[in-house]
């Protein structure tokens, strides 16, 4: 069980801004505003291909991308496709969501993929005592059709190695990109626990653009570490251990704060 201590904890505009703070990581981060029709079109006529999420949202429910090509707005949310003559129109649709819940706007990028499926990176970092933990490294690979790779709704995982290898890079190369995802993930520990000290798990989602680059597309508090268990039952059984850990921790804490209150 997972307990959350704090609102902002899933809020992803208040991560995304503590991260923007920090030079080293900005440029790494996509450019997210909260969702409004202004917004929407000034992103549009800026990148023509945008995400649009629920700022609290998880496992990829609510997602939909945006993209505008040859005068028409091409609106994808999991498997399916819907295609506005207008902004009005398109706006008109989203607006239906914005009932329910609060939503951002995210720019686009091209990312590499795997078989033509979507695909992201997800780094696990966990504080079962005193020090931050490099739990794993796994690539969530979308399930066909859907425009986002969570696992949770049918996507499959494999390891950062056969992610790269399959697309033709050599092992020094991936070697370098490892190193360079997890060094882009500590500075935004450092970052985000200087705002946050009580965080004791981070799931970083890295999506890497074709020239290698990483990119932070969000960083969950709560994240989910199933897709381990495909990779390996022994590390899968390893990061479970620690989180139970921290479970207790948090639940001890927050026992002791309310005896106070």
């Amino acid at each position: 069980m997972i307990i959350s201590q704090n609102f902002q904890e899933s809020n992803k505009l208040i991560k995304h801004q503590v991260l923007w703070q920090n030079p080293k990581i900005k440029k790494h981060l996509l450019e997210t505003i909260p969702y409004s029709k202004k917004g929407l079109k000034e992103m549009l006529d800026k990148y023509h291909y945008l995400y649009i999420k629920p700022v609290n949202g998880s496992l990829g429910k609510g997602v939909m991308s945006i993209f505008y090509f040859n005068k028409k707005y091409i609106l994808r949310e999991r498997d399916k496709c819907h295609t506005f003559d207008s902004l009005e129109n398109l706006e008109r649709y989203i607006s239906v969501f914005l009932k329910k819940e609060d939503y951002l706007i995210q720019q686009g990028l091209h990312l590499l993929k795997y078989n033509n499926r979507h695909t992201d990176i997800r780094v696990l970092f966990q504080k079962p005592y005193d020090t931050w933990l490099l739990e794993g490294i796994g690539v969530r690979i979308g399930k066909i059709g859907y425009i986002v790779s969570n696992y949770t709704i049918g996507g499959n995982a494999i390891t950062l190695e056969n992610y790269l290898s399959s697309n033709g890079f050599d092992l020094k190369t991936i070697e370098k990109t490892k190193n360079r995802i997890i060094t882009l993930c500590q500075e935004g520990i450092y970052s985000l626990t200087k705002s946050f000290p009580y965080f004791h798990r981070l799931g970083f989602d890295i999506g890497l653009d074709y020239s290698l680059t990483p990119w932070i597309i969000e960083v969950n508090t709560s994240p989910n570490f199933n897709l381990f268990k495909k990779l390996s039952l022994e590390l899968y059984g390893k990061i479970k251990n620690n989180n139970e850990i921290i479970n207790k921790i948090i639940f001890t804490k927050v026992n002791f704060k309310n005896k106070l209150e």
